[in-house]
């Protein structure tokens, strides 16, 4: 690769990977310039990851109505040895009624 005083800016390495990027891209969708080449195949993925995202919701629609049938159950657990909550000084900005500051 060859350069001139006038386009060096001392990084060669940058500009050889980003021809080698632009080709790739060129090479999956050939347009004549590079942003339209760009966008056809963000275009591509953005589509493809629709189509994933759509799949995976009807497959949850369809597994999960199998899976959970009904309300699940609630059941309050009470602990006996636990201290009341006037007893304790909580911090981290919380106020409970009650409570001196």
């Amino acid at each position: 690769m060859f350069t001139t005083r006038l386009h060096y800016s001392g990084d060669t390495l940058s500009t050889i990977s980003e021809l080698a990027a632009a080709s790739s891209m060129w090479s999956i969708a050939p347009t004549a310039l590079l942003h339209e080449s760009m966008e056809t195949i963000l275009a591509t993925i953005v589509e493809a990851a629709a189509h994933y995202c759509a799949y995976i919701n009807e497959v949850l629609a369809v597994m999960l109505p199998e899976k959970v049938v009904g309300r699940p159950k609630h059941e309050i657990i009470a602990n006996a040895d636990a201290p009341l909550l006037n007893d304790m000084k909580l911090r981290f900005f919380t106020k409970v009624p009650g409570m001196p500051e």
